[in-house]
């Protein structure tokens, strides 16, 4: 690859991050935000109408303006100031928005996703930057309670005990724990979807404190993880 290619690529992807940070910056008064989405939707369909659909790219410009159209429909007018600045933020950062949009299902509560990314930007912003990923699966797991019987109705809850998760303080440790390599696996190797199953437990912290100092494997042999699995004991009986 030449160096005037990598400076190209470079260039363009500035463009890129100017023009959709740019939007933020000429629209700070959230009370315009409504009037301005639909003025953003018009612009879109006249710009897209001119273009064929092997033009539009997942990178390009109109793409991340569409995502901004699409974040700005969960903008409220009952926003405190803060709940403002973090909606913005997050809505400037065009990663966080594009991983959370792509990673969004009909079944899930879009609002109460936004409230719990904005609550974690608000207390723990840095947490945000080292593990955007996180941030969304975390937000898309907990925007509903779990179920009554989780796992599953064949296990008592006297002998798993559980806790009412705080989103907030979950993103906070998970963090804290990936930084400090607590892990086994870095996380920022995991994709949104893959995330999900990691936090979707209601687990005291006690009991996943006792797995990290009781499982003897490390980063280095997180290869062998094949031969651990089958270490585990199950009980058989209960499969008949």
């Amino acid at each position: 690859m030449s160096r005037e290619y990598l400076l190209a690529f470079c260039i363009g992807l500035s463009v890129i991050s100017a023009q959709a940070s740019s939007w933020w910056q000429e629209h700070p008064d959230p009370a315009t935000w409504i009037a301005e989405r639909e003025n953003l939707k018009s612009y879109l369909q006249e710009d897209l109408s001119k273009k064929k659909p092997s033009d539009l790219k997942p990178d390009a410009i109109e793409a991340d303006n569409f995502r901004i159209w699409q974040w700005l429909e969960y903008a409220r007018p009952d926003f405190s100031q803060n709940e403002i600045v973090a909606f913005q933020a997050l809505g400037d950062n065009s990663l966080l928005r594009r991983l959370f949009l792509e990673n969004l299902r009909p079944e899930d509560n879009a609002t109460e996703a936004v409230q719990i990314l904005m609550q974690i930007q608000m207390a723990h912003p840095e947490s945000i930057k080292e593990l955007p990923c996180l941030a969304v699966a975390i937000a898309l797991v907990f925007d509903q309670p779990f179920p009554r019987n989780w796992p599953h109705h064949q296990v008592s809850h006297k002998l798993v005990p559980l806790e009412k998760v705080d989103p907030v303080r979950r993103m906070h440790q998970m963090t804290e724990l990936q930084v400090a390599r607590r892990y086994l696996t870095d996380l920022r190797d995991f994709t949104v979807s893959e995330l999900k199953f990691i936090v979707d437990h209601p687990l005291i912290d006690s009991e996943m404190e006792w797995a990290r100092k009781n499982v003897t494997a490390s980063r280095s042999g997180y290869s062998k993880f094949s031969v651990q699995f089958v270490m585990i004991y199950l009980d058989m009986s209960r499969i008949s």
